[in-house]
């Protein structure tokens, strides 16, 4: 995103939406395919199912991640950019202010996937780990249909 942002040319900065989009819905695919690994993960441990319980936490810290994006984009756009949009029209941002403003824009994304990456490294519930709970799953409750 940081080379594409140019100035006076914003179909550069488009063309990397789409890719963008292909790693959201891969994203989306992933988290939901682990919360079905952590709701067997927890059956395995516990000999309760609790879905909702899992799904409802899940949701309810997408939303508090929402929220909390939302508070520090503005502190960021306050404290550290310092956009002023109470300027006259045509009167201009202090120096520096677009190149801050680009950097708070593409920084937070790239600090947050390299932390996404150590955590998926770092993730317990491997293929390994999960066949052996689906097979031990299977053999306390029985085989499961699959349709």
């Amino acid at each position: 995103m940081y080379f594409t942002h140019i100035p006076g040319r914003p179909f550069f900065a488009l063309a990397m939406k789409p890719l963008f989009a292909v790693g959201e819905v891969g994203f989306w695919v992933l988290v939901i395919s682990m919360r079905a690994d952590v709701c067997d993960w927890d059956e395995y441990n516990t000999g309760r199912r609790r879905e909702g319980t899992i799904s409802a936490a899940a949701n309810w810290t997408i939303k508090l991640t929402i929220s909390a994006a939302i508070l520090l984009g503005g502190i960021m756009l306050e404290h550290y950019v310092a956009f002023d949009n109470n300027l006259p029209q045509g009167a201009e941002q202090m120096p520096g202010t677009m190149d801050r403003l680009l950097l708070a824009y593409t920084m937070p994304p790239i600090i947050a996937l390299i932390v996404a990456l150590f955590l998926i490294a770092k993730y317990p519930l491997t293929e390994k780990c999960m066949t052996k709970v689906r097979a031990e799953l299977e053999q306390r409750r029985g085989k499961t249909v699959d349709t």
